[in-house]
Formats: structure tokens, sequence, C-alpha cells
């Protein structure tokens, strides 16, 4: 089951809504459904807000959700000879598209990619993907991504009244967000502005890792902020 929520927050200087998706699981493992709004409460900076609106969408209903995503290809921790592998799950997504969906490719060592296009720029994109394009920096290709998922959920933060995600493909190192160790890592500022950005867009960052003996996905849970 999902739902969506307008929540009220207050900055110093004037009041905002933001526009929340939120999926709930139980400890099963399975989704909770017949949820109404008393059910939820939404905090911004501990501080309790007023929930505006609520519409439940039940699993019948996804097939008319309009869904924007933006689907970034690791091209630097990703070492070469993956190039197939790559374009094969990115393509796979592709074929899932359909309308009203909105769907974009971007590379992460390209810096013309932007988070739009149709069907056939994105395709292009795919087949012009090679791994390992760029040498893998550590933190530097870490930073890189950060700011190319704080660029994308700007994009996307336009785009109202849609389930937006960006789902990263890659090495851990790369597409997914951990915090780091503290306000003084050199990463922090990168982090904060990328973590703030999908959280005032309501865009959800999905990683999926290619590599090994299993794939992984992780979620970043977003809150009104």
């Amino acid at each position: 089951a999902g739902g969506a929520a307008l929540c009220a927050g207050q900055s110093d200087t004037a009041a905002f809504l933001v526009e929340l998706d939120v999926v709930v699981i139980g400890a099963d493992g399975n989704p909770v459904t017949g949820l109404t709004q008393g059910d939820f409460e939404v905090r911004d900076d501990g501080k309790r807000v007023d929930l505006k609106t609520f519409d439940a969408v039940a699993d019948t209903d996804q097939a008319s959700v309009a869904r924007s995503i933006a689907l970034v290809l690791d091209d630097s921790g990703v070492g070469p000879g993956n190039t197939y592998a790559m374009q094969s799950i990115a393509r796979a997504f592709v074929a899932r598209m359909a309308p009203p969906d909105k769907f974009s490719v971007i590379r992460l060592s390209n810096k013309r990619d932007e988070a739009f296009g149709d069907r056939l720029e994105a395709l292009l994109r795919i087949a012009d993907y090679k791994s390992g394009v760029v040498p893998f920096f550590g933190r530097e290709t870490a930073e890189t991504a950060l700011r190319s998922f704080a660029r994308i959920a700007r994009t996307l933060e336009a785009v109202e009244h849609r389930h937006k995600a960006i789902v990263c493909i890659g090495i851990q190192e790369v597409c997914s967000i951990r915090e780091p160790e503290g306000r003084t890592s050199l990463s922090w500022r990168y982090w904060v502005d990328a973590v703030g950005a999908m959280a005032r867009a309501n865009t959800s960052l999905y990683s999926i890792e290619p590599l090994g003996t299993r794939s992984e996905e992780r979620r970043v849970g977003k809150e009104c902020r």
C-alpha cells in the first residue's frame, strides 16, 4: 500500500508545503493496508507538523500512477568489462516504462546528461554507456555521485503529483548514500546537500549493485523538512 500526504512546515521566513510518498511495511515484510490519515505523524526537526491532505494508493492503482524515474549509471566504480551487464539492466528498466511515466538516464561522469528526455534519448545514452570510463577516485567519485543526486533531485522538484525516484546502478561506494562520520568529514556538505534536495523534492534513492553474487537494493528514507 502507498500513501501520499502533504505536510506543512515552517522555515524562518515562510510556510511551505511538502508532498510525501509513504510505503508502510509490517514486521512480516508485507505492505500494511487500510491505513488512514490519523495513522501518520510527520515531524520537522522534531516538531510535529500538520498533515493537510491524504490519499491512499492501493496496489491495483499502480498502473495509473505517474512516475518520474532517473536512472544513474555508475561508469567509474563499475570497472571496465561490465558495460554489457550495466546496459542490460538499464534496458530492462526502460522496457517497463510506459505512458504516463517519465524516464531519463544519466551517466555519472557525463556532465551533459540531464534528468529529462524521451525514451529514444534514454536508449541512446544506454547504448553510449561505457563502464570504467573514468577511474574510481574513492571519496572524490562518491562526492561526484552526491552532487549528481542533488542536481537530479532539484530537476525533479518541480514535478508534481508523481512518484519520483533516482535509481543508481553501481558499487556501494557510489550509489549508497551513507552519512559521513561527523560534520568534520570532507564529504559532509555534499551529503547534506544531496539528502536535503531529495527530501524537498520528495524523491527516493534506490541503489542496485550489479556485481558480486547478489544484487543489493537500498532506500534512503525521506522526512518532511
